[in-house]
């Protein structure tokens, strides 16, 4: 007999999924894509489709990289090389104030090392690369996950507006999303809605700051007495690598611009994806002092990285 937890057919599950993302591609815009996601988990909340979810990390991945062929490679360079100082004070200042919140709120350690790594570098690729450094249960690791997915959920939605509101150049809201915003598919996904330059400058620095996720595994590593080898994020040198292709091959208007297509389809299809991930269970499972550092530490980032763009 069944009852309304039962979980519905697979037919139904795939087709519906299956036709919310098709959606999301087809409007092409980030906000709503992820929107559809959570619509589809309130019509189907039991539905399995844990195999299209685990696609979503790859297509984000790949819109990067094709994006990188939309790039000079002199364009990254010198986008990286304006922002490095910045990028790194960023960084630190956000990991020193994430340690001192969790000693004085009492948040459990690893809660507290992985809300701090997570909300400094590159959100859930940090918390995944950290746990098993620094011997994170897997219920620490699951909670600050989950409260990284919520955030990065409200930031797609408020930067846009915050962005038109404050008249930010399109420059300065690149920077703004991709200093402050945890995980890459939300950053490009805020950035895309600002058009190309902001997207371009976006991309350009997240990626940046994301390679501050190597050294950071180092020092944990050699904190817990381990010497393992740390390695760059594979993406990080496939977007570099397409950046130097776009560039030998001189791509014309036409290319670059269906590709840019191609590769913002992309993100609106993994952002999708993730909005099917964000179900209730993951507000009542989150700890009340994780969610307090993790909202608080993220409002301080979110308004000193403000004041950098606006610099």
């Amino acid at each position: 007999m069944s009852t309304s937890h039962s979980q519905p057919s697979p037919v139904l599950a795939w087709s519906l999924c299956l036709a919310l993302a098709a959606t999301a591609v087809a409007i092409a815009h980030s906000a709503l894509a992820l929107v559809l996601g959570v619509v589809f988990v309130l019509l189907l909340p039991n539905a399995d489709i844990s195999r299209a979810q685990r696609y979503s990390s790859w297509t984000l991945q790949t819109g990067v990289v094709l994006l990188g062929l939309t790039l000079p490679l002199a364009k990254v360079a010198a986008t990286s090389g304006d922002y490095g100082v910045i990028i790194g004070l960023s960084v630190l200042g956000v990991l020193a104030l994430g340690a001192l919140m969790g000693r004085c709120l009492d948040t459990e350690t690893h809660q507290s090392q992985l809300i701090t790594a997570g909300t400094a570098i590159c959100g859930g690729t940090a918390v995944a690369s950290l746990s098993p450094v620094i011997k994170a249960p897997p219920t620490a690791t699951s909670q600050v996950l989950a409260l990284v997915f919520i955030l990065n959920a409200v930031a797609l939605m408020i930067f846009p507006p915050m962005g038109e509101f404050l008249g930010l150049s399109p420059e300065q809201y690149g920077l703004w999303c991709a200093l402050a915003i945890h995980d890459t598919s939300s950053v490009v996904g805020a950035a895309s809605q600002f058009g190309p330059e902001a997207l371009a400058v976006a991309t350009t620095v997240k990626l940046a700051r994301t390679l501050a996720l190597v050294p950071l595994l180092v020092i944990a590593g050699l904190a817990q007495g381990r010497t393992g080898k740390t390695r760059i994020p594979l993406f990080v040198l496939a977007f570099v690598t397409a950046s130097v292709i776009g560039t030998l091959l001189g791509l014309s208007a036409e290319w670059t611009s269906a590709i840019s297509q191609l590769s913002k389809g992309l993100f609106c299809l993994a952002l999708f994806l993730i909005g099917t991930t964000l179900r209730p269970a993951l507000l009542r499972q989150l700890s009340p002092r994780l969610a307090i550092q993790g909202g608080i530490l993220w409002l301080i980032t979110l308004s000193g990285t403000l004041l950098i763009a606006l610099r």
